[in-house]
């Protein structure tokens, strides 16, 4: 894994004498787990479209995801799922979110995670945000910019 090899080959220099990690993933969070399954397929189809056939077209509707994908809808997708020991998103309710980042978190010792919920609903991206704030705690914020996360 990319994590191990980079601590094992770590070198400290003038900028940093520890190694310093962060995993950056998609996250898709809803108020239940079957929308946001829902609106990850959205982001499926997209990233299938990416991979298959080099189309780097506007990210779909759910609606039009599902009647697209067909079996390979909620979750069923190889190609969306990519290789590799770790999701590349995590989709689900805010606890089921906020539990599988902390379990990455803690199994890859990791000090930062930056997260991105890529959809077609605009509301439905600031609400996945807002969901994943709420299950760690975070307080509103008045100004944009990233956030850090404490995992």
């Amino acid at each position: 894994m990319a994590v191990e090899l980079y601590r094992a080959h770590f070198q400290r220099s003038k900028h940093l004498a520890q190694p310093r990690s962060i995993v950056a993933l998609g996250v898709i969070c809803a108020d239940t787990e079957s929308e946001a399954k829902r609106l990850y397929t959205s982001t499926q189809l997209h990233i299938r479209r990416i991979r298959l056939q080099g189309k780097r077209l506007p990210v779909p509707t759910a609606d039009q995801a599902i009647a697209e994908l067909g079996n390979f809808a909620f979750g069923a997708d190889p190609v969306a799922r990519g290789g590799g020991e770790w999701p590349r998103y995590v989709v689900g309710a805010p606890e089921q979110v906020r539990d599988e980042l902390e379990r990455m978190a803690k199994n890859l010792q990791v000090e930062e995670m930056m997260i991105i919920a890529v959809l077609h609903d605009y509301q439905a991206r600031l609400r996945s945000y807002q969901l994943v704030a709420e299950a760690f705690n975070l307080p509103p914020r008045m100004s944009n910019g990233p956030r850090k996360l404490s995992v």
